[in-house]
């Protein structure tokens, strides 16, 4: 919430694979979409999202682009 891109990618990264979190990949995309706010030149980042983007159901982008916190 501070603005450290690591920080968010790790979140983004627990929400996407379900570690001590449950699974949920509206959470990660948002988590990993703050995270390039604040480095956008991450391309690592970048390339990521594209990925997790094109694994998410319709719903699923729905709720990411529209639940942004």
């Amino acid at each position: 919430m501070h603005g450290s891109a690591k920080a968010q990618a790790v979140l983004g990264t627990m929400y996407y694979t379900g570690h001590c979190v449950g699974r949920d990949l509206p959470t990660a995309y948002r988590w990993f979409a703050r995270a390039l706010r604040q480095d956008p030149q991450n391309s690592t980042l970048s390339s990521d999202l594209q990925v997790l983007w094109r694994q998410m159901s319709a719903q699923e982008r729905q709720l990411a682009t529209t639940n942004a916190q």
